[in-house]
Formats: C-alpha cells, structure tokens, sequence
C-alpha cells in the first residue's frame, strides 16, 4: 500500500474543554490550545481512574485520555 503522511497545523489549534464527571479541572480555563496541559481531580468518594494530567495534542484531542471518577 501507500504510506499515509499527515501534516499537523499547530498555529491555531484549539481542543475541547474536558469535562470529567463527579470531577473537576484543577486550574480550569475558559480556552485551551495546543500543548495545554490540564490535570484532573476526583470528588471525595470518588477514585480517579486513567492518567491524572492530560495534554492537548495537535489533532485537538486530549492525550492521554481524559479519565473517569468512579465510586
């Protein structure tokens, strides 16, 4: 087959706000772009399950993914 290349625009780049349920942002903004870094926590009783701290990456995706809190 064809090799896929991708070119990734990084000027302008803009990801979604996370939402984490029974969580929160711990420094939330209203904008976040590319290499943005957000760390997450958990509502008391809740345990947090996946990565702590993501970063926004080129495509607009958080990576890792943002976690969940669970009970």
């Amino acid at each position: 087959g064809v090799p896929h290349t991708a070119c990734v625009f990084v000027s302008g780049v803009v990801c979604p706000v996370p939402h984490i349920q029974n969580g929160r942002v711990a420094v939330p903004k209203p904008r976040y772009t590319y290499r943005d870094s957000v760390t997450f926590k958990c509502r008391r009783g809740f345990t947090l399950r996946g990565h702590p701290t993501s970063r926004c990456r080129g495509d607009s995706r958080w990576h890792p993914p943002v976690p969940v809190c669970e009970q």
